[in-house]
This record gives C-alpha cells, sequence and structure tokens, in this order.
C-alpha cells in the first residue's frame, strides 16, 4: 500500500495488504477519539511502587504509590483482537475511576480521574517513539517477542503541574501512523 500526497512525496505504508484500514490523525483530539471507537477490557489491577526506571520513562515520581491496570482496546466485541495496549497508572485517590470505567465504558479515563479527584487536567504531554513491544504486549497483539511498535507515553497534568493520569501505550507499527502538519501565519 504506497500514500501519495503533493509536495510531500510518496511512501509505503506497508508491504502487504494486511486486510484493515490505517489510521491516521492530525491533532490531539483525533488520538484521544482514536482510542474510543474500540471497545475497552481492563485487566491486571495492582497497586505497586514506583522503581527508578519505570518512574524516570513516565515522567514520575520514583517510589509514588500507584494503581496500575492494563487497559486493552479491541477491534470489536465479535472480532477481540487488540488494537491497543496501554498500561494506565493513576494514584489510589482515584481508585474510584476503575468502577466508573465499568458503566461509563465511552469516557475517557481523565475524564473519570477528573471527576472523581477534583482535579481539572490543563496539560498533556505525549511522547511518541518507535519502540519494540515488551513480551507480555506482543503475546497479546499475536506477534513475535520485540516486533516493532509506537510507544506513546502521555501525562494528564493539573493546574499546579502534578500528574493526575500517565499511561503507556503500544500500537503495532504497521497499523498505526500519526503526522503533524505546521501552517505557517501571515
Amino acid at each position: 500500500m504506497f500514500e501519495r500526497k503533493a509536495h510531500v512525496g510518496t511512501r509505503v505504508k506497508a508491504r502487504t495488504r494486511i486486510g484493515r484500514f490505517l489510521n491516521e490523525y492530525n491533532d490531539i483530539r483525533g488520538i484521544d477519539h482514536y482510542g474510543n471507537l474500540y471497545p475497552r477490557h481492563i485487566q491486571n489491577v495492582e497497586r505497586l511502587v514506583l522503581n527508578e526506571e519505570t518512574a524516570d520513562r513516565l515522567g514520575l515520581i520514583p517510589g509514588e504509590e500507584v494503581i496500575r491496570f492494563k487497559n486493552i482496546r479491541v477491534a470489536s466485541e465479535r472480532h477481540p483482537e487488540a488494537v491497543v495496549v496501554t498500561y494506565v497508572y493513576i494514584y489510589p485517590n482515584a481508585l474510584e475511576v476503575l468502577d466508573l470505567i465499568k458503566k461509563r465504558s465511552d469516557d475517557l479515563i481523565i475524564t473519570l480521574a477528573e471527576e472523581v479527584t477534583g482535579q481539572e487536567c490543563v496539560e498533556v504531554k505525549q511522547a511518541f517513539s518507535a519502540t519494540t513491544m515488551p513480551k507480555e504486549v506482543s503475546d497479546i497483539f499475536h506477534v513475535p517477542a520485540n516486533s516493532p511498535s509506537l510507544r506513546i507515553i502521555r501525562n494528564y497534568y493539573d493546574s499546579r503541574g502534578l500528574s493526575i493520569v500517565a499511561s503507556e501505550s503500544f500500537h503495532m507499527a504497521e497499523r498505526f501512523s500519526f503526522s503533524v502538519r505546521s501552517v505557517k501565519r501571515s
């Protein structure tokens, strides 16, 4: 599959036909919308204390206690193949979010966390990187360990610069792209 854009060029999007559409989004709202297109399954809820490596990767503070859960979005209930695997980190004061997810599965987790904690999200930072999938994630996607993926780390901050929610998502490299367009204003 090829993609052609005027004044940009042609690029290969896939070497073989994969039987599904590739998703391309041009803004942060589109990424949030992308996640809500697919049914959510919550797994592996656990309390943990952030070690240095995880805290550093997520932009959080080592030694903080968090609740981590796996949020798997699937193509549909009839076709439960994984679309995105996300590890979500919330603080114990937002534990009620897990109950709300069951009742309001279409709401974004940050929306539920704002409601539960009374904190308002005023800034979202996202870091996109090419990486290989951890084995646990590649098993969910049914691909070999260390398969290429797009990793997105998101932090949702309140007005004091404190993290309300942090997440680390893995998308299969050949199924997701993100583009940014900048236009010079006169």
